[in-house]
C-alpha cells in the first residue's frame, strides 16, 4: 500500500543477529540465494520509503554493512557494538527519527502486502499464519479493535501472529528507556516496551497483512525463500 507520506517515513532495519538455529552461525539476514536483507529493503522502496538506517553488529557486521551499501547506497549504517538487545540497539537511532518510524525487522519476510492504513502512531503488523509460524513469533490479542497483549513464543490457541514489522512514533524510545534493560539482555525485548506503552494509554492498531510471512530461523525457512524467489522468476 503506497501512501502520500511513505517517502518521508524512515524504515529502520535492525540486521546483526546470528542464529544457531540455522546451523551456521551466520547473520540470518544475510543467507540464501537473495538475502533476507534484500527482500526487506525492496519491499519497502517499492512502497514508497526512500529513507532506510541500518543497525549492524556482531562478527559479521562489515559484511553487513556491505551488503546493505549494496541493496541501500544512501542507507544510514549504525553499528550496534556490544548491545545485543533489540530494544536497546534501536535506541541508537533516536536521534535520527523526527517522529513516526517503520521498524522492519531484517530477517523477517513480507510477501504480499499491508491492507489496513499505517498512518498511525504505534501499530503492529499482524497475519493469519501456519502453527510452525506462529509458534515462532508472538501472539497479538485485540480488545474492541485495539492491541492489549503481546505474548513471544505463544504456546497457547492459534491467534493473530505479531509480525517482524511495526510501524512507531518515536515515543516508543521513552519507553524502551523506562525499562533500564542492561544492553546484553535477551529476555525482556521491543513486545516489552510496546506492552508497557499499551499500559500507559498509546492505542496501538493491528495493521493487517495479506499474503506470506516468514521469520527466517530455521534451514527449511531459507529453502522456502528460495523456492518462493524462483517461482516468482519464471
Amino acid at each position: 500500500m503506497v501512501t502520500k507520506y511513505s517517502r518521508h517515513v524512515p524504515c529502520i532495519i535492525p540486521c546483526g543477529g546470528s542464529s544457531t538455529r540455522l546451523g551456521t552461525g551466520e547473520n540470518k539476514c544475510l543467507t540464501g540465494v537473495i538475502p533476507p536483507l534484500g527482500w526487506v529493503v525492496n519491499f519497502w522502496r517499492s512502497r514508497g520509503v526512500e529513507h532506510f538506517i541500518c543497525i549492524v553488529g556482531g562478527e559479521h557486521a562489515s559484511e553487513t554493512e556491505q551488503l546493505v551499501r549494496d541493496f541501500a547506497p544512501q542507507a544510514v549504517v549504525i553499528d550496534r557494538g556490544t548491545t545485543v538487545n533489540l530494544a536497546q540497539a534501536l535506541l541508537l537511532a533516536a536521534d535520527l527519527v523526527d517522529d513516526r518510524f517503520i521498524l522492519a525487522l531484517g530477517d523477517c519476510l513480507n510477501i504480499g502486502d499491508f491492507v489496513s492504513s499505517w498512518d498511525v502512531d504505534f501499530g503492529i503488523g499482524v497475519c493469519i499464519t501456519s502453527v510452525a509460524e506462529f509458534r515462532k513469533n508472538y501472539a497479538v490479542h485485540l480488545s474492541n479493535s485495539v492491541v492489549m497483549q503481546l505474548v513471544e513464543k505463544p504456546t497457547g490457541a492459534l491467534s493473530l501472529c505479531g509480525m517482524g514489522t511495526y510501524f512507531l512514533h518515536r515515543r516508543i524510545f521513552d519507553y524502551i528507556r523506562r525499562l533500564r534493560l542492561p544492553n546484553e539482555a535477551t529476555s525482556v525485548d521491543l513486545t516489552g516496551a510496546l506492552q508497557l506503552a499499551i499500559g500507559s494509554g498509546e492505542d496501538i492498531r493491528p495493521i493487517y497483512f495479506e499474503g506470506t510471512y516468514i521469520n527466517v530461523t530455521y534451514p527449511a525457512d531459507v529453502q522456502r525463500v528460495e523456492e518462493l524467489y524462483s517461482a516468482s522468476t519464471r
